[in-house]
């Protein structure tokens, strides 16, 4: 009896989340209501960055090309070692009569973490915009997240919807039907049962000043800053939100190391919030407990489906008989189909897909959890066994 639980767990649990997601995704989208503008305090726009000499004037020119009105930018290299620097003060020198423009040059790289502590220091304005320095915004990315930021004064934080620019592999096809079809369709059904996410998206969130300061600003010792403001937020009672209307396009890995290192790190920051919020699980709110459980869940299902895969090769080595349950299958395929189209059809003009990356379809959402697999188990050992670069900057992969 336990033995078949455990297998219907197992074969069954991507399939039950797929259908929360979209169920979830579904009433997110019917019940959001029309904002309308709010006025336009002043922002400051941080833009930490690290041997980002390729995508720094590009990033930078989509900022100038907001369409909010008051906001000032600070660039900040982190010791780069490349000409990042060189171009961030061309880049001042060319935008100094249309935006004020600030240089913030660290002599020792520190980190993500630390570098974004360090211009908090700096930082005047109510609001802060934290952009990674390969994002490209939409021309009214600003205006939106405001606008969301402005429905309530306990919200901290609100994050955007990065879609992925560079396919020009299978993975970066693979990443762009993941992103379309099942991290919006995740936050989307978070935020609709929980009022909450799991974590804002590094790439482009916009905070409450008053609300960082609260929570001391960035953990540096962490490695995914994002996840970890986000919790630490939750923890001061603060409100974290999604606003799927401010889009950024953003350059993935288009190298499967490069990918798998990427995940890594996404996976054990994860691990090591679920670990430092553990007394949630029962002192929790009943959001936070359901998010937390969530990711707990994930975790021991990467264990079963290890060992599950162990017992069906013995199975065939034994048998020597191939057993494939075609409604699970289908069912696999359906939800594949259903989250997919869900993404393109809000996001079609967005997304500029093409026929290739259609191409893809059967494949990503067995990927998705392939790779999920791979980190989660890969996350426990390293934050275990202390194998961790707390705050380090990785080297940027920008696709082929």
């Amino acid at each position: 009896m336990i033995t078949q639980t455990l297998n219907v767990f197992v074969s069954y649990y991507p399939v039950i989340m797929s259908i929360f997601w979209i169920v979830g995704s579904l009433f997110f989208y019917l019940k959001r209501e029309n904002t309308s503008p709010k006025k336009q305090d002043k922002i400051t726009i941080l833009v930490p960055a690290y041997n980002e000499e390729e995508t720094i004037e590009m990033s930078v020119e989509s900022l100038i090309n907001l369409t909010y009105s008051d906001y000032e930018i600070m660039l900040i290299n982190d010791c780069s070692t490349d000409k990042t620097l060189e171009k961030m003060k061309c880049l001042q020198k060319k935008y100094c009569e249309e935006r004020q423009l600030t240089l913030v040059n660290l002599e020792k790289n520190c980190g993500k973490a630390k570098a974004l502590n360090f211009a908090l220091k700096k930082v005047e304005t109510k609001y802060l915009l934290v952009v990674d320095s390969d994002a490209h915004l939409a021309p009214n990315a600003l205006e939106k997240l405001m606008e969301s930021m402005g429905q309530d004064e306990k919200i901290g934080a609100v994050t955007g919807r990065p879609i992925i620019r560079n396919r020009t592999t299978l993975l970066g096809r693979l990443q762009t039907l993941e992103y379309l079809g099942i991290i919006e369709r995740i936050k989307e059904a978070q935020s609709f049962f929980f009022d909450q996410i799991m974590t804002v998206s590094g790439v482009l969130v916009l905070y409450r000043v008053k609300a960082l300061t609260k929570i001391g600003g960035w953990t540096e010792e962490t490695m995914t800053e994002d996840i970890d403001a986000t919790w630490k937020l939750y923890q001061k009672n603060w409100r974290v939100v999604y606003q799927p209307k401010a889009i950024t396009w953003i350059l993935a890995p288009e190298k499967i190391r490069n990918l798998i290192k990427q995940r890594s790190r996404w996976a054990i920051g994860g691990f090591e919030m679920l670990l430092s919020n553990k007394t949630l699980l029962f002192k929790g709110s009943w959001s936070e407990k359901c998010l937390l459980v969530e990711m707990l869940l994930s975790h021991i299902w990467s264990w079963l489906f290890l060992i599950s895969v162990g017992q069906y090769i013995y199975y065939i080595s034994l048998t020597h008989a191939l057993k494939i349950n075609g409604t699970l299958m289908l069912l696999y395929v359906a939800v594949a189909c259903i989250q997919f189209f869900m993404g393109i059809r809000r996001s079609l003009k967005e997304a500029q897909l093409k026929a290739s990356d259609y191409l893809v379809l059967p494949g990503y959402l067995l990927y998705y959890w392939l790779i999920n697999l791979m980190t989660a188990l890969y996350a426990e050992w390293a934050v275990l066994m202390k194998k961790t670069s707390h705050g380090k900057w990785e080297s940027p992969d920008r696709g082929i």
